[in-house]
């Protein structure tokens, strides 16, 4: 990363998808750093508008998180396959985890509320 120029970076950021970028996020420490950065706010734009229809992110998330939480289909709790998202929390469950952890999720639905 530190021998090439960041302008071909920049090149190579904006051709991608919001998911191809939470990958190069987890590949090292200093493309995590980049990506969760402020001047990396234009390769996300760029990243969502290669996506037709895809909102905004809300304020109250970063891009990555954002991102994994779209496109990552994995249960944050046991990650098993997952297709339950229950955007108010911010989080994607299994079915077991969702019914297994009610008290939790209802509990954190309600602190949520009460803060936002």
């Amino acid at each position: 990363l530190a021998e090439m120029p960041m302008d071909i970076w920049f090149e190579i950021f904006v051709l991608l998808e919001p998911l191809d970028l939470v990958h190069l996020s987890r590949t090292s420490k200093s493309l995590r750093t980049f990506l969760l950065g402020v001047s990396a706010s234009s390769v996300w734009m760029c990243a969502r508008s290669n996506m037709d229809g895809l909102p905004k992110c809300p304020k109250d998330m970063n891009e990555l998180d954002y991102a994994t939480l779209i496109f990552e289909t994995h249960c944050q709790r046991c990650l098993s396959v997952s297709s339950h998202m229950c955007w108010d929390l911010r989080i994607r469950l299994c079915l077991h985890c969702l019914k297994s952890d009610t008290k939790y999720v209802l509990f954190q639905f309600n602190v949520y509320k009460f803060l936002y």
